[in-house]
């Protein structure tokens, strides 16, 4: 996934573009994500995301989760791959890129 956005703009309009699998986001399509649940959000907010469909607690954490696809996956390649590309902030915010021009095929 490859996330444009204006770290700094308008809340609810931040988000410039959204790729996934190299094709830009399906609006018209369901999408599944793991994320975290913060105690005294809604049933429907997961992650501070509104409207979530079908939410589902599972059995482990996003931690743990993680932790057991690194060991798995190690050693990680600290490479960034500029999948979130902040179009107004410095590069040395996280792991962002600034004024990068991608092509998407």
């Amino acid at each position: 996934m490859i996330v444009v956005f204006r770290a700094y703009g308008e809340e609810g309009k931040r988000v410039e573009t959204v790729h996934i699998g190299g094709k830009l986001l399906d609006m018209n399509k369901v999408y599944s994500i793991a994320a975290c649940e913060r105690d005294g959000d809604p049933a429907d907010m997961i992650c501070r995301i509104k409207n979530v469909m079908e939410p589902q607690n599972m059995p482990y954490t996003l931690h743990e989760n993680m932790k057991a696809y690194l060991k798995a996956s190690s050693p990680v390649n600290p490479t960034p791959k500029h999948n979130a590309i902040a179009l107004d902030a410095p590069e040395t915010l996280l792991s962002q890129v600034h004024g990068v021009d991608y092509q998407f095929h």
